[in-house]
């Protein structure tokens, strides 16, 4: 029986069996207790993996992005992409908007309320849980006076107003405007943090904050981060000589 069917050491009491996970569940168990010494070596092994694999989730916050079961896998397939998005207007129109970068969340609530939106009903609503690196947002309170002052200008400009303050339901307007985004980049920013309306915070029963990032590639799902017995039994089939050596050194 070839490596590839079988992980097996000539010793009966260490031999490891790749053959399905179940096979190799129980193969562990074996080793652990006919020989203690290896199965802790290959415990480790498992945990150091394991920890590599978690290794992008260093110096990360853990975000939110809600959405329906179905887009759910379309982005654990295909990661999250820059897309149309869509927003409600006058009287209930809705208008379609290129998205600037990817919308999430630090409450799970927030994020599950505006997964509503996009699902067909509660029972459709996925929220994804992920990684981003938000050491260089702009929090929009306390951002720039550039980036304040254009701000003010497109809001004015749009909606012939003479705001010296910039309201709280305009920032999601100005987190669609490309001039303001590219502004926002051009100062080394790589997403935008802003507070939502209280009306929003209150039907959400939140208290979190959202987030723009512009690169939806640096985002970091927490699926692709899962190191499961599956994945250990893959490595194990591919690494014959480590197996080898643990028993080998635990029986001397």
């Amino acid at each position: 029986m070839s490596w590839y069917q079988k992980a097996q050491i000539e010793n009966s009491e260490c031999q490891l069996d790749v053959l399905s996970v179940d096979n190799f569940r129980s193969s562990i168990s074996r080793l652990k207790r006919s020989n203690p010494d290896a199965f802790q070596k290959l415990a480790d092994k498992f945990e150091e993996l394991k920890a590599q694999k978690n290794a992008p989730t260093k110096n990360k916050t853990v975000l939110y992005h809600g959405t329906s079961a179905k887009r759910k896998q379309s982005i654990l397939n295909n990661g999250f992409q820059n897309t149309e998005g869509e927003r409600g207007g006058f009287m209930g129109s809705v208008h379609t908007v290129q998205n600037q970068g990817m919308f999430l969340t630090d409450d799970r609530n927030l994020a599950h309320y505006f997964g509503e939106n996009r699902a067909d009903g509660r029972w459709d609503t996925e929220v994804i849980e992920c990684y981003v690196d938000v050491s260089r947002i702009l929090d929009t309170n306390q951002a720039p006076q550039e980036v304040i002052k254009l701000g003010l200008k497109l809001i004015n400009d749009y909606n012939g107003t003479k705001n010296s303050r910039i309201p709280k339901r305009e920032w999601w307007w100005l987190m669609d405007q490309p001039e303001f985004i590219t502004s926002i980049k051009e100062l080394g920013y790589t997403g935008v943090k802003f507070r939502e309306s209280p009306s929003i915070l209150s039907v959400s029963k939140s208290s979190g904050n959202t987030f723009l990032i512009f690169d939806p590639s640096t985002i970091v799902l927490k699926e692709e981060l899962l190191f499961g017995l599956r994945d250990f039994m893959a490595w194990v089939n591919s690494n014959q000589d480590f197996v080898t050596s643990i028993c080998t050194i635990s029986q001397r």
